[in-house]
């Protein structure tokens, strides 16, 4: 999907993003099954479709809360839970992004790396979305 995005193709991207969407509801694994509907997500972000981009987004939110797992207990399942904090950013739901960050420990110790970083990434975000909408101003403003 990505290399179709990148040649702006994106009918033949939506149609490779459709499949993968299959193959990864059938994961067992919980914490790869929400990276790979992150991922897609994120697909779709890059695609401009933000409203498809929360509906996958939203699947993953499901698939942790029916797992009853609050905190990830390895380094992968860590970095899970940091994307999911960016993609939420980017989706612009910024409280459910910083409650995310909460998430960011392992079991029995606080991972306060995790934290800093799904933070900074949080904040990256944000200068994104913020110059952007300088930048829109300024053109808006000189014509």
């Amino acid at each position: 999907a990505e290399a179709y995005i990148k040649l702006s193709d994106s009918t033949q991207a939506v149609a490779v993003l459709k499949q993968a969407l299959t193959v990864a509801q059938e994961i067992d694994s919980f914490y790869l099954q929400t990276g790979i509907l992150n991922e897609i997500a994120e697909a779709y972000i890059k695609l401009s479709d933000s409203k498809e981009a929360l509906t996958i987004f939203k699947q993953a939110l499901n698939v942790i809360q029916d797992s009853h797992s609050l905190f990830p207990k390895t380094e992968q399942q860590t970095a899970i839970v940091i994307e999911m904090a960016e993609t939420q950013a980017k989706l612009q739901r910024w409280g459910d992004a910083l409650k995310t960050t909460k998430k960011c420990r392992l079991k029995y110790n606080d991972n306060s790396q995790c934290r800093v970083e799904s933070l900074s990434k949080i904040l990256r975000v944000y200068e994104e979305f913020e110059n952007a909408e300088f930048k829109e101003e300024g053109k808006q403003n000189s014509n």
